[in-house]
């Protein structure tokens, strides 16, 4: 938790959302240390095909769900994949 209130930036993911992504913001400790820091964070969109029912989830409900747990708006920018290349949002 000490890496992160020192951190200058915050990245989470890629990962499978339910399986790999979730889990760390259950712990209160994480949630707490992403709620306190300044640095900002940007979500990494998973790098392939989501096999898991978040595949059906669109981006914006990912985000939510991850701020529920954390208790804040915390996403500050998000890389995701497009067709060929990876964009910017």
């Amino acid at each position: 938790m000490e890496a992160i209130a020192e951190a200058d930036l915050i990245l989470i993911g890629p990962g499978s959302f339910y399986t790999s992504l979730l889990p760390i913001l259950l712990l209160d400790e994480m949630a707490q240390a992403l709620r306190r820091t300044p640095a900002p964070m940007v979500f990494i969109d998973n790098l392939g095909k989501e096999h898991s029912p978040a595949a059906r989830l669109s981006l914006a409900e990912r985000i939510a769900i991850m701020e529920r747990y954390v208790g804040k708006r915390v996403v500050d920018a998000v890389i995701r994949r497009s067709k060929s290349r990876y964009q910017r949002h």
